[in-house]
């Protein structure tokens, strides 16, 4: 079972004031937003629990930005959002949701940093200093719905790239999508980048439509990457 997929990621250090967190942070919001294009590769590995390095599951995946275009790769899914559409491929399914859209939003770069869509939920935030990267954790919330105990990721000094982000669950991811399992262990989710690209070779056809679709006034059909695709249109 593809657990990554279905979440849809030590030294002693000196602590700072907390104002030093949100510093951080919009320094690496600036810092991706500035970039016109970018591709981003990184791994999420699932561990059996907080503390162990076996690992349950582990997938990869990849970002690309161009202007106001997203993509996001992960295993057999893709999901592409432009201006004008927004699309969701799954390929092991054979099915591709399609919508227009109005508003563009950063939607699929937060799937790449899960946290940024629940900042606000955590009570505690704290930034240590790690010599060439600072690390900065967010713990303590009152929400339970949230599925994270705590959450820490690294922040390179050098650009404001996020290294590595790390994400401890409250409950089993597994029992939660297995009732029946005995396994009560809680999980640890660990979202490693391995790079990323500021000058991309970009497919000139990645963001267009009829790459995907053969859409006329009458009707919406499967393009030929697509065929035989099951279609639902929003």
């Amino acid at each position: 079972m593809r657990y990554v997929l279905i979440i849809l990621l030590t030294i002693i250090g000196h602590t700072v004031k907390a104002q030093s967190f949100s510093e951080i942070l919009n320094k690496v919001m600036e810092n991706y937003n500035a970039v016109e294009a970018y591709s981003v590769d990184a791994t999420y590995t699932m561990y059996v629990d907080n503390v162990s390095m076996q690992e349950k599951d582990k997938q990869t995946s990849k970002l690309i930005k161009q202007g106001d275009n997203y993509y996001f790769k992960m295993a057999n899914s893709e999901i592409i959002m432009t201006k004008s559409f927004y699309l969701k491929i799954s390929h092991s399914e054979r099915m591709l949701l399609y919508s227009k859209v109005d508003v563009i939003d950063n939607s699929v770069f937060e799937s790449q940093i899960p946290f940024l869509q629940i900042l606000d939920k955590f009570e505690n935030k704290e930034v240590k200093d790690k010599g060439s990267y600072w690390e900065c954790s967010i713990s303590k919330s009152n929400e339970l719905k949230l599925p994270y105990d705590k959450i820490i990721f690294q922040v390179s000094k050098k650009n404001h790239h996020i290294k590595k982000q790390i994400y401890y669950f409250n409950t089993s991811v597994e029992k939660k999508f297995i009732p029946n399992s005995s396994n009560t262990k809680k999980e640890r989710l660990e979202i490693v980048i391995n790079g990323l690209d500021k000058k991309p070779i970009i497919d000139e056809n990645l963001f267009n439509l009829n790459k995907y679709l053969d859409i006329n006034d009458t009707s919406i059909t499967s393009s030929e990457y697509t065929k035989n695709y099951k279609i639902l249109v929003q």
